[in-house]
């Protein structure tokens, strides 16, 4: 195995759960790839001043940046499996959560730390790749929803890394997924982001 290999395996980890000096630098590099399609996925979501929002999977916490000058009114929360994340996030919007204008937590999507019927929009840029379970999750993301509300799940397809730490779901694998979790009105959105095919499946309670 070359070192450049090695180093993307061992990045590819922490991709899925960023942790430690490896785990920062992860986390820098997603800044960098996900801004376009996240910013994509959030105009698709058309978010109002007063939604209340979560995002599943936020990272170095830029995302949640964007949403505290959109939400005025609402509330914004997010769950991240890593710690590592919640630090640096925590520390990038430490104004909106000192003003508990902004909830981060650690956890997991398959158990989400919030009240049922409790979210407008619910958002996921990149996550996808990592759900052994996707019934699981979709139906604890359905809890969280007010009925009416939105769900948008974003990726790339087909993904740029294959190995262990990555599954490969197509549009229309999940697009059945949903609809097997009772969402309804399912769409499957497509923008192209330099080589990669970005996807977005919007979905209502």
């Amino acid at each position: 195995m070359t070192i450049k290999k090695f180093i993307s395996r061992k990045l590819a980890k922490h991709f899925r759960k960023p942790s430690g000096l490896l785990g920062k630098i992860a986390g820098t590099k997603m800044n960098k790839l996900n801004d376009e399609q996240n910013s994509w996925v959030l105009s698709l979501l058309k978010i109002k001043s007063d939604d209340n929002v979560l995002e599943i999977g936020y990272g170095p916490g830029k995302t949640i940046q964007k949403l505290a000058k959109i939400v005025t009114r609402g509330k914004i929360c997010g769950v991240d499996f890593s710690t590592t994340m919640f630090k640096v996030a925590s520390r990038l919007n430490k104004v909106g959560i000192k003003n508990k204008k902004i909830n981060l937590k650690c956890g997991e999507a398959e158990n989400i730390p919030f009240e049922k019927n409790y979210f407008d929009k619910v958002m996921t840029v990149h996550t996808v790749y990592f759900w052994p379970d996707l019934m699981r999750v979709f139906t604890e993301i359905y809890r969280v929803i007010k009925t009416k509300g939105q769900f948008a799940l974003g990726f790339i397809y087909p993904i740029l890394t294959q190995n262990e730490f990555f599954i490969s779901y197509t549009p229309e694998e999940i697009k059945q997924k949903l609809n097997k979790s009772n969402f309804k009105k399912v769409k499957v959105k497509t923008k192209t982001f330099g080589k990669r095919n970005g996807i977005c499946l919007l979905a209502q309670k």
